[in-house]
């Protein structure tokens, strides 16, 4: 009998620690919450949820969902005034939270892990990743807001702004700057990312990624390899054979086999791979060496 009031207590502070966003079955909260606040991700993460973006993908009002997930890896301090990041676009049918790797995430489907988290905190490199939520588990790659001029290099900067806690970064210091962006696309996320070139991507844009992803817009990635200093990536699987193999003509590029990215020189660019991995094996493995290589100086 003596056990039962410390049982007790012990369930009410799990359940309080759940409300808040810091025990692993954590939801995201959608009421009673001011404007632009941002959620703890799930334990042992080290993440946000993000809603309230003035410049996400689509408005926030009646989202139920967070706009952008934000990952740090262990490496990022709070004195680092210059940041890499790594942005993500996913595609059809997904939710930003599961393509981050983060289980009970606030979703309605619980496919699409792409581990994005752990692949690019497995490179050992400071940077902060983002995965935007482009339209919330349905099929389509619409670009929405981020087809227009100026809405993705702010939204960038806003989640940077937002994401000041994770970072380290003391009450009121500036954000931090983009060092090097890198932008990579799964699935139909090749519209989001040619509809972002086309509005005119951050200065800071490093490379292009591309995980089974070039289903279309061969003209713009063509353009974006032609640009000086362009790194562009492209692993095609079996769904995109085709269409990488249009891009290759139009850069005058070999399309070379690998069957895992040790066995790639992921130094040869533009670096065209076939891989006969999975749709989404194809992300989770080539990811993170991939961004391992487009950021080594």
């Amino acid at each position: 009998m003596g056990r039962r009031p410390a049982a007790v207590a012990l369930v009410a502070a799990a359940a309080v620690a759940a409300l808040i966003g810091l025990f692993p079955g954590a939801i995201h909260a959608r009421r009673g919450r001011r404007r632009g606040d941002g959620r703890a991700a799930p334990a042992a993460t080290r993440g946000l949820w993000l809603d309230g973006l003035r410049h996400a993908h689509h408005a926030s009002e009646g989202a139920r969902h967070p706009l952008a997930v934000v990952h740090a890896t262990s490496d990022v301090r709070g004195d680092h005034d210059v940041l890499d990041v790594v942005v993500v676009f996913h595609g059809w049918s997904s939710c930003a939270s599961n393509v981050m790797g983060w289980h009970r995430a606030p979703c309605g489907r619980q496919g699409g892990n792409l581990e994005v988290a752990r692949r690019l905190d497995a490179i050992g490199l400071p940077l902060v990743a983002i995965v935007p939520q482009l339209a919330f588990e349905e099929r389509t790659g619409d670009p929405g807001r981020f087809a227009y001029r100026g809405v993705f290099p702010a939204f960038v900067d806003e989640v940077l702004e937002r994401s000041a806690p994770l970072l380290g970064r003391a009450p009121g210091a500036p954000r931090p700057r983009v060092g090097k962006l890198v932008l990579a696309a799964h699935s139909a996320g090749y519209a989001t990312l040619a509809a972002v070139l086309r509005a005119g991507a951050p200065e800071s844009l490093r490379a292009v990624v591309l995980l089974d992803s070039l289903y279309g817009h061969e003209d713009v990635f063509a353009s974006y390899a032609a640009r000086p200093g362009a790194r562009l990536y492209v692993v095609s699987g079996r769904s995109t054979r085709e269409e990488t193999e249009t891009l290759a003509e139009m850069i005058s590029a070999r399309i070379r086999f690998a069957r895992s990215p040790s066995s790639a020189n992921l130094r040869a660019l533009p670096m065209l791979v076939r891989s006969t991995l999975g749709h989404e094996d194809i992300a989770r493995i080539w990811l993170g060496p991939i961004v391992r290589a487009a950021l080594a100086d």
